[in-house]
């Protein structure tokens, strides 16, 4: 539009058409204008009163509603709204255009948030009896039962009603329409359609009914449609085997028929198929050998058989496919050696021939979904001994012996733990309401599932923590869940590597595996490094504590006092510090400026002196009855070996 000028006439306009005897505007192309705001009925658009084609696809009209003044335009025959950003319900005017040869309010954005009403959608089909193409994908017609689509014209040309949320059963006339060539349906998950079973003749070229819940067995009559070249029926519900007439569509290119459950053996008649380029039958229920149907099917660029039951040998046919581009066949037992010639393949780019399910993302989320619910039965389990295990009084000492050491660390952890349960329960709930309106599969259910476990197990730990361990006399965490954390981390690296093997792979991979894959590895990370390499926040003076309590000069008592409290660099140390010896590091350096005396050496771990280790074994032996009843040398033993 920024080129058209009030000095030029308008019929030399880009996107403007007149008729070349009135001179009138007949048609108007504004699509991909940047067209923004709304329409207002007082637009001198509607003056154009002889208007027969009017496209406005792709601008943003900002979530304005259509205007009902396209009555006004009594000859138009082609209106294009699509993806243009309306929203609300499709005015009742629209059913008044009569003379609508094609009709397209669909979006690529179901956010649009377009309904079409039921009356209405009754009175369009009744009225348009011209209408060759009749495009409303992402309008919502819940309303609408399918039913009233009985009606339509019978010079209809194509028929796309993706994602419309249509339920209920579609009229068996749809696919006996004379001239229908393309029906889209797909994702639309309570709609179903039952296929004719006898004298079915269409000239359907292209038909979609992916995503739905149409079930049963293939009827013979699919073998009528000569002229058929695209079929997708992918995730449905169907059953049995594949008919053998499907063989007789010798002009079909694009067979997807996975996700569903049919069964028995690969039908030998899809070897008359010599036209088909991509052929996709991964999660079904095939079984028997692979049948060396590929010689004739020399257009084949995609070939995908992969979670099915198939057993023997990868025919040698395949190594003949000379414009195969990925071949995937695992999740098979498949078995016998794999045709040399199928890696001599020019245009080969992708092969999965794997029959390893560690390597199923079904099987990742499956097992990262176990180990959380193991994690909440521990800490629930933790939680009750800790409820029924009798108390032993401490003294005043032990009670301030940790009160003011690893603040920084329990508050870091904390905040962890509720950042992962948080970040799991978001990426819950996008997933969901994602897959809500796109499809659900086992691998969909499985990973929401994983995702819930992951924010309930995190919530748990945080619970555990500010309630359990928080108000204990612990210097460290607690072994088992030191364990978690480490394990944790393995299993995250695990997820990440294989999202990263499917990705070479050229597999799909939902972006929702990566990014969760990617904050579990760094926050495995951060708790093994809070775990098993955290220093207590204790004193400043550890290189100056006495190692014997006696001292002169009237300090004893304090240094002993002082010394109760110390944690020593022993204590703080790693693991990997106990075997380099690493923890010595500040008494050396402190050693190198002056000769060390008796009070700089550091005294005894608080476990390994007998103050801090004899009531333990007194504990011990109070609770085996051995002070009361008599001390053995078994009662010793055994409570000397549970001090240490």
């Amino acid at each position: 539009m920024k080129y058209w000028k009030e000095d030029i006439d308008c019929c030399s306009w880009d996107g403007v058409t007149c008729d070349r005897v009135t001179g009138d505007v007949i048609g108007l192309d504004l699509s991909c204008s940047w067209l923004y705001g709304s329409i207002p009925s007082n637009t001198s658009l509607f003056l154009l009163f002889r208007l027969q084609k009017l496209n406005l696809a792709f601008n943003f009209f900002n979530s304005s509603h259509i205007p009902s003044d396209f009555v006004t335009f009594p000859s138009l025959t082609h209106l294009n709204l699509s993806s243009s950003y309306f929203s609300g319900q499709v005015p009742f005017q629209i059913s008044h255009l009569s003379r609508l040869i094609s009709l397209d309010l669909g979006t690529s954005w179901p956010s649009d948030h377009l309904t079409l009403e039921t009356l209405v959608m009754e009175r369009l089909v009744q009225n348009m009896t011209k209408l060759e193409q009749l495009i409303l994908d992402n309008v919502n017609m819940s309303t609408a039962a399918p039913g009233y689509l009985i009606n339509l014209s019978s010079s209809l040309l194509l028929l796309s009603l993706s994602d419309c949320e249509l339920h209920g059963s579609l009229p068996e006339n749809i696919f006996h329409l004379p001239n229908l060539q393309a029906l889209c349906l797909p994702n639309n998950y309570n709609l179903k359609c039952d296929f004719p079973k006898v004298n079915w003749s269409s000239p359907l070229r292209y038909m979609d009914v992916s995503s739905t819940s149409s079930s049963g067995k293939l009827p013979d009559s699919f073998g009528n449609l000569k002229s058929l070249s695209y079929l997708n029926m992918e995730n449905c519900s169907f059953i049995g085997s594949i008919p053998a007439s499907i063989g007789n569509l010798t002009q079909l290119s694009y067979l997807y028929l996975g996700g569903n459950n049919f069964s028995g053996h690969i039908p030998s008649s899809l070897s008359n198929l010599e036209q088909l380029n991509v052929l996709r039958l991964f999660e079904n229920n095939f079984s028997g050998e692979i049948l060396d149907i590929f010689i004739n099917l020399t257009q084949l660029s995609f070939l995908t058989l992969s979670s099915n039951s198939l057993s023997g040998s990868i025919p040698s046919g395949v190594g003949g496919l000379r414009n195969l581009v990925s071949i995937s066949l695992d999740g098979n037992s498949l078995d016998g050696a794999i045709p040399s010639s199928l890696f001599a393949l020019p245009s080969l780019e992708a092969i999965d021939l794997s029959t390893d399910f560690l390597l199923k993302p079904v099987f990742v989320r499956g097992f990262s979904g176990s180990l959380h619910l193991v994690l909440l039965l521990v800490l629930f389990v933790s939680w009750v001994c800790k409820k029924l295990k009798v108390s032993v009084c401490h003294s005043e000492g032990s009670k301030e012996r940790f009160k003011n050491r690893r603040v920084l660390w329990n508050r870091l952890t904390l905040f962890c733990c509720l950042g992962v349960s948080v970040f799991n329960l978001i990426l819950c709930l996008l997933s969901y309401f994602y897959w809500d309106r796109n499809c659900w599969s086992d691998q969909n259910l499985v990973t929401l599932l994983d995702l819930v476990l992951r924010t309930l197990g995190w919530g748990a730990i945080c619970v555990y923590l500010q309630t359990q361990y928080f108000n204990s006399d612990e210097q460290k965490f607690p072994f088992l869940l030191r364990v978690w954390w480490g394990f944790y981390l393995f299993i995250s690296c695990y997820c990440l590597v294989i999202d990263i093997v499917l990705y070479k792979k050229h597999e799909a991979l939902p972006i929702q595996y990566l990014v969760s894959d990617i904050v579990s590895v760094i926050t495995g990370l951060v708790f093994c490094y809070l775990g098993f390499s955290g220093r207590n926040e204790g004193g400043d003076t550890l290189l100056r504590e006495p190692l014997l309590n006696g001292v002169g000069n009237g300090e004893g008592e304090s240094i002993k006092s002082k010394g109760a409290d110390s944690v020593t660099p022993f204590t703080n140390a790693s693991p990997f510090s106990l075997l380099t010896f690493s923890w010595m590091g500040s008494l050396i350096a402190f050693g190198n400026k002056k000769t060390l005396d008796l009070e700089d050496i550091p005294q005894l771990d608080s476990d390994d002196s007998v103050v801090g280790t004899f009531p333990i074994l007194r504990n011990k032996l109070e609770a085996n009855g051995g002070v009361g009843r008599g001390l053995t040398t078994l009662k010793l033993t055994t409570a000397i070996l549970f001090s240490v």
